[in-house]
């Protein structure tokens, strides 16, 4: 595509410098400048409709902005001062730095000179946005920067009174006896969780037997959160609204009010719990043996395992009479079950992620990287089995018309050629390509077979991530790619996830034999419903990526003009992006803070070399450098970092 004068075109938008700002259109090299008096009521990262006016330098354009499509944020988080006799709130984010919300004293709020708010858009006059002080926020930097983020993006930490009061009066009336005696009771098969350290809410757990045929039969249970909340409620309003829950640094926004998500509906230890059920009778070989069995429950688990504490049993199965066995046995099958993926061509990535350790004000004091083991791949294997098997059931049901999938496209061809191009300039060659895309074989062999080097692994398995198209919610069946099933679905968490919650509803009235046109879900909702649930889990994947971000700017803060290893994650002809090993902490070398070559961005090797060619340096992702914290703006959680080479 290119930019004709006169023509209109829907992009992000994005502040420069001076105010002057830039829509980048997707799949289109060149952004669209904006001057400063042309970007009419638009914000950073907003999706606006642009006029192309006039051309510019080389193959850039002049453009004008029409009109905003959609907010990136919900609000912004500023502070408050008076100027004159005007009401100010000036947003913390350095690309907003230009921007100034008037406040009339209506909409003050009580907020008092140098309070940190969240504000939003009350409308806009000659002068800018006219702003709402809707929260007044925490004194200390970290709570307010929490707060503000969770708003931001749609969320709050505080339920409606009347969705706490519901939530509430339900734990009152609890499990009755007459519902014990409708369900499958397993209470005396062998039931654990398993779970991070610090988990509140446990919505999955497994439970043992072996048949006298030898068989096992192995049951996922899932916390019944569809008895307890239902359609048309004040409580299921409320979580149709959040759709997911939000798991920050050091909190979690629930989806439910904690009376239920942490206490009723949890499948907490020694405590009987209803459940819905997923019960599959597996060979040796890991296959099936008859049909699957899905119903309501009454449990019982009887061990709460941390992921730590249950590898250690499977790596010691004689420490434990009671769960050695079993666990040993249940993590054999998963892993048969985990070859049979990757032999049907799913895709397994590495990605290693850190966890801050915070000090009682929220300082960050140190960095755990999160290990992954066999505790781990077995609750994956088994909550992936149940969610593909609950999908396959449903397709073929009387509410086929209204189930929800998780799908996961192909990715497109130009990004798999980008991604080939990639690969070549790493050394990689005769990359094959099946229907235009790499085949997730070749790129699974590459990424654990032939890449010895960790980091390169990371860089790599980084840009085959980036390739990729991003799975969502739909009433299709699409399929999903990176899992290679032809049947998915999320069933395996309904505490933190409302689409988990829908597939419940669908599954309860068909093994009811409920009529379609009476279901608690309907044909004409249903894509809405998915719509709305995938736009949600972004809200909530970018607050918390902004947890993430604010926290490692605020880590390296205290360590500026120190030096630290990186891995290059990103390069173009302005600079490049480095990823501290340690804290993952993403920062941007400039060019000019680049000290003993000049740098030119080369494009068909993707990489960064020296105008001196006598110096032979050749700068490529994955490259493993020594940088130095030259700048750190934690409001805005930007790290610039300096290299010399």
């Amino acid at each position: 595509m290119s930019f004709t004068i006169g023509n209109e075109y829907e992009g992000k938008f994005y502040f420069g410098r001076n105010g002057v700002g830039y829509v980048r259109i997707p799949e289109e090299e060149h952004a669209i400048e904006v001057p400063s008096h042309d970007t009419g009521e638009a914000l950073h990262r907003d999706t606006v409709i642009a006029k192309v006016t006039k051309p510019s330098r080389g193959t850039s354009v002049i453009g004008e902005v029409l009109s905003v499509v959609k907010r990136d944020a919900k609000g912004h988080i500023g502070t408050y001062t008076i100027k004159g006799d005007r009401g100010i709130v000036t947003p913390r984010h350095r690309s907003l730095s230009s921007v100034e919300f008037f406040i009339p004293e209506e909409n003050r709020n009580n907020a008092q000179e140098g309070n940190q708010v969240f504000v939003t858009i009350a409308g806009w006059d000659e002068n800018g946005p006219v702003g709402n002080i809707d929260r007044v926020l925490a004194k200390e930097d970290h709570e307010a920067m929490m707060e503000g983020i969770v708003l931001t993006q749609g969320f709050d930490a505080a339920f409606p009174t009347e969705v706490e009061e519901e939530a509430h009066a339900i734990k009152e009336t609890g499990m009755t006896d007459e519902e014990i005696a409708r369900r499958r009771d397993m209470r005396d098969t062998l039931t654990f969780t398993i779970d991070p350290d610090d988990a509140k809410d446990f919505d999955d757990a497994l439970s043992y037997k072996k048949n006298p045929d030898g068989t096992l039969e192995i049951g996922i249970h899932i916390a019944d959160v569809a008895f307890f909340v239902r359609p048309g409620t004040d409580l299921d309003d409320e979580a149709y609204k959040r759709a997911t829950s939000v798991y920050l640094v050091d909190r979690t926004i629930p989806m439910l009010p904690e009376v239920l998500s942490n206490d009723l509906c949890s499948l907490r230890p020694d405590e009987d719990k209803f459940a819905f059920s997923c019960i599959v009778n597996l060979n040796e070989s890991g296959e099936p043996v008859g049909d699957p069995w899905f119903g309501r429950t009454v449990i019982r688990s009887v061990r709460r395992f941390t992921y730590d504490e249950a590898y250690e049993v499977m790596q010691d199965p004689g420490m434990d009479n009671t769960y050695g066995v079993p666990l040993t046995a249940m993590n054999a099958l998963a892993k048969k079950l985990n070859a049979q993926r990757m032999s049907n061509g799913a895709l397994a990535l590495e990605k290693e992620e850190v966890r801050f350790v915070l000090d009682e004000k929220g300082e960050p004091i140190e960095v755990r990287t999160k290990v992954r083991h066999d505790a781990h791949t077995m609750i994956e294997e088994y909550m992936l089995m149940a969610n593909r098997l609950v999908a396959k059931f449903l397709s073929t049901s009387s509410l086929k018309d209204v189930m929800i999938y998780r799908v996961h496209p192909k990715p497109i061809a130009e990004k798999s050629h980008d991604l080939r191009n990639y690969l070549a300039t790493l050394g990689f060659e005769n990359i094959p390509l099946k229907g235009g895309v790499v085949p997730t074989s070749y790129l699974r062999k590459l990424v654990w077979e032939e890449i010895s080097d960790h980091f390169l692994r990371d860089a790599v398995s980084l840009a085959i991530a980036r390739s990729m198209e991003k799975a969502y919610y739909t009433h299709e069946n699409l399929g999903h790619y990176g899992l290679a099933f032809s049947f998915y679905t999320h069933f395996t968490s309904p505490i933190r996830r409302y689409p988990d919650l829908l597939v419940h509803r669908i599954l309860a009235d068909v093994l009811e034999k409920v009529n379609p046109d009476t279901s608690s879900v309907q044909v004409d909702t249903i894509e809405s419903h998915a719509q709305h649930t995938s736009e949600r889990e972004r809200a909530a994947m970018m607050a918390e990526r902004q947890s993430v971000s604010y926290t490692q700017a605020r880590y390296m803060s205290k360590h500026v003009g120190e030096e630290f290893q990186g891995m290059i994650t990103g390069l173009n002809e302005r600079g490049f992006f480095v990823s501290e090993l340690k804290t993952k902490a993403e920062g941007k070398v400039r060019l000019g803070d680049v000290k003993g070559a000049f740098l030119i961005y080369n494009d068909k090797t993707h990489s960064l070399v020296s105008r001196d060619k006598s110096k032979n340096i050749q700068l490529r992702v994955g490259d493993i450098i020594t940088i130095e914290v030259a700048r750190v703006d934690v409001e805005s959680s930007f790290i610039d970092y300096r290299v010399k080479l």
